[in-house]
This record gives structure tokens, sequence and C-alpha cells, in this order.
């Protein structure tokens, strides 16, 4: 004989529900209803739950017309800590150019104390000494450029290694755009964009077709490498995370985009009982990752840091123990 079940929930003003997200029985063909504050509540025989399996209420909402009852009941899952195997060959993720865009675009290291390929800068048009933005002025020994738009340059400090005194280069930096008005011995040029003041002697170099800028894949050098902090971006004597530097390393090196490299600052101790001083190496306080190289130096960018990177801090390959 089939049983019908009664619903009960009218003497609580509630009303069957007959759609709920997730309902449950207790015994798969066996039980079509869970009760609840005396409403029935019928549900789907889908689930392999055995009788007596605990359940957990997840939502409930009581209400009166089409809203009824809403019950959603899971499983009751015991949870204990438990080993897991991390894949440690897990892919490295990529570093977006818009980080680094203005050393990419904006700033070159040149070992020669000229610019080749380029003109100069030699006074505005009404004899003034700063230029601003749209002032005109005049320039020679321009370079072809087809589109007649020139990147101002200015020469910026010198990076010397701290151990042999070597010369590595000269920071180049672009400091606005000027626009070609008529070309000639004297050509005249007006001054588009800068954000500082163009004075004569700048230099000025065509502005090359745009070729995209690439994206970095971090990794550790197949070369070993040592070197040094040389310059900071910013002119200070301390850097943090994703600032620019200039290391001591590049083309002659082996030094290619992408390679990681560990910052550590040795500190030295006196040593009471050899009575010398002792330099101690000390663990990475930084790590990063070389993306624009030069014949002696490169810029990075500073991708991970635990403390400040100074000026003359120690740059190596990773050691087998590192995070990076």
């Amino acid at each position: 004989m089939k049983r019908s079940l009664s619903h009960p929930s009218s003497k609580f003003g509630l009303k069957a529900l007959g759609r709920v997200e997730a309902r449950r029985v207790i015994c798969a063909g066996l039980a079509s209803a869970i009760f609840l504050l005396g409403a029935v509540i019928p549900v789907r025989s889908d689930t392999n739950l055995l009788p007596g399996a605990p359940l957990k209420v997840l939502r409930l909402v009581l209400g009166q017309g089409d809203a009824g009852v809403q019950l959603k009941v899971l499983r009751v899952e015991k949870m204990s800590p438990r080993l897991r195997v991390v894949d440690q060959n897990r892919s490295v993720p990529s570093i977006a150019p818009d980080v680094i865009q203005p050393f990419l675009v904006s700033a070159e290291i040149q070992q020669t104390a000229e610019l080749p390929d380029s003109g100069y800068v030699v006074a505005g048009t009404e004899g003034e000494i700063t230029l601003g933005q749209f002032t005109r002025f005049y320039a020679r020994d321009l370079p072809y450029s087809s589109a007649g738009d020139y990147h101002v340059m200015r020469f910026g400090e010198r990076f010397i290694d701290p151990d042999s005194g070597e010369h590595l280069g000269r920071a180049v930096i672009r400091i606005g755009t000027a626009n070609l008005i008529s070309g000639d011995e004297l050509s005249i040029l007006e001054l588009v964009y800068s954000h500082e003041e163009v004075v004569a002697g700048d230099r000025l170099v065509p502005v090359k077709e745009d070729a995209g800028l690439p994206y970095f894949f971090p990794r550790i050098p197949e070369v070993n490498l040592q070197g040094h902090i040389v310059g900071i971006a910013t002119g200070v004597r301390e850097a943090g995370l994703f600032s620019v530097v200039t290391v001591s390393v590049g083309k002659e090196d082996g030094v290619e985009p992408g390679d990681v490299l560990q910052v550590t600052r040795p500190t030295t101790v006196n040593d009471s009982v050899a009575s010398r001083p002792v330099e101690l190496t000390g663990h990475s306080s930084a790590y990063v990752m070389i993306f624009k190289v030069f014949h002696k130096a490169s810029f990075a960018l500073i991708i991970r840091a635990r403390r400040p990177v100074n000026l003359h801090d120690h740059i190596s390959i990773p050691g087998q123990s590192s995070d990076i």
C-alpha cells in the first residue's frame, strides 16, 4: 500500500517548498522527506547517504508564499591534517612589461662619452637658455628621422665597479620628445613633451618604430656570475621591491634578459682569537631580474626583497636552497 505524507507545516504558517538548491535523503529509495519544525519538505532520491549519516544545515529561510522554507544540507566531512606533494617544477610567472616600461624605452647605458647618431640642442629660437614644453629651439647634426620625431636625451651618472674601479658605462636618460619644424644645417624643432627643463648640449636621437614590449620569464642563469649593485634609479642609497637598479654584469659576462640573481650584503666582524677581520657572506636579502643588458652593465628589477637593497651589495647565482 502506498503511504502518503502529510504536510503539517500549515500550523506554523509555512508552505512546503517545491524547489531547493540541494536536497538530500537519509537513505536513497526509502525516504522521501526531511522533517523540520513539523514541515515536510520533498527531496530527491539521487544520492547514497546511509541511514544515520550526519547532515549539516547550510541555510535555512522561513517565509510565506512561494519563498516557503528553504533548506540546504550537505554530508558532514571529517577533516584531518595530511601530507601534500608540491610540484617543484611548477611554471614561473612572467613579469609584465609595464612595471619597467620607462627603462625599456627611455634609458640606456653608454660606454663612450659621446652618443652615436645624435644631434644636439643649441639654444632657444629667442635665445632661451632653458627650454620648456612647446618651446622652439635650434639644433645641429640631426640624423635622419622618417617621422621627424626625436628623443631628447641627457647623460646621467657614471657606473664604476667597486672592486676593480673599472668604468662600466654612463646612464643616458630620455627627458623629452621634440618634433622637427624645419631642417637645415641649423634645424628648428619644437619641444612637444618634457618632464624636466631641456638645456643646451642635450642630445637628440631619432624616435624608432615601436616594436612592442617584451614579457620576461625569470630563470637562473646558466653561467656563474659575481658582481655588485652599482646604481639605484631613484638616486638614493637604498631600494625596495619593484625598484630598478644597475648591476655590474653585462653582455661580456654572458647575462641575458630574464636572468635572476640573489643580492647579499656581506658584513665584517673582528675574530678575537685570530686577531683579524672576518667577512661574513650572510643570506640573500633580495632577488633581482635582469631586463635590459648592455656591454658591461645591466638594468635589473627587484622582484623579491626581505630587506632594502643597498648600493654596492653583492649579486650572485641563487643557491640551491633559494626560494625564488
